[in-house]
């Protein structure tokens, strides 16, 4: 329902110079992401840092399934977006069971300032990444659009595109364990 707004608003974020390269370059994957990654496509490569500061790109998830959660670490609503993945019996049974990656991506955030969350969030099964440089915190606090979740396939095609429905999501890994 919010797909216009929240792409509006990256729109905006990425032609703003203010706003750090990196940053940028992350909100024209995210871009992409919204306007091409469709049910049955493959999922555009999108480049994110770890809490070490080391580069992941979603490509060297292929062969998993992967669970992709775009957040704002200062947005409660992404924060109970998370719980509620946590909630999801069939998303976490599917984790447990290795079927799964739970991925979240802290927007704006830099790999020192997700230490804590990333620690937090290993804890109960989800790896963490960030933007890399910058500070978006303005840009997305209590954005309606975010969260944003992601389900893409272990060949690396969309499942589900951008959406905030977790029991969708559920469902249909539930048809496919």
């Amino acid at each position: 329902r919010n797909e216009y707004a929240f792409g509006q608003i990256l729109r905006r974020i990425d032609a703003d110079e203010r706003f750090a390269e990196a940053d940028r370059r992350f909100i024209s994957r995210l871009l992409g992401i919204l306007s091409h990654n469709r049910v049955g496509e493959r999922a555009e490569e999108l480049d994110m840092v770890d809490e070490n500061g080391e580069f992941v790109k979603l490509s060297d998830f292929e062969g998993q399934r992967v669970l992709l959660l775009v957040v704002d670490t200062t947005c409660p609503s992404c924060i109970d977006m998370m719980q509620s993945v946590e909630h999801n019996n069939t998303i976490m049974r599917a984790a447990q069971y290795q079927e799964l990656t739970l991925a979240v991506v802290a927007m704006g955030q830099r790999p020192e300032s997700i230490a804590e969350f990333a620690k937090s969030n290993a804890e109960r099964g989800w790896r963490t990444f960030c933007t890399g440089r910058g500070n978006l915190e303005e840009a997305y606090y209590d954005l309606d659009a975010s969260p944003m979740l992601l389900l893409i396939g272990a060949d690396g095609t969309v499942e589900v595109e951008m959406t905030r429905n977790v029991e969708a999501i559920g469902e249909i890994l539930k048809e496919n364990i």
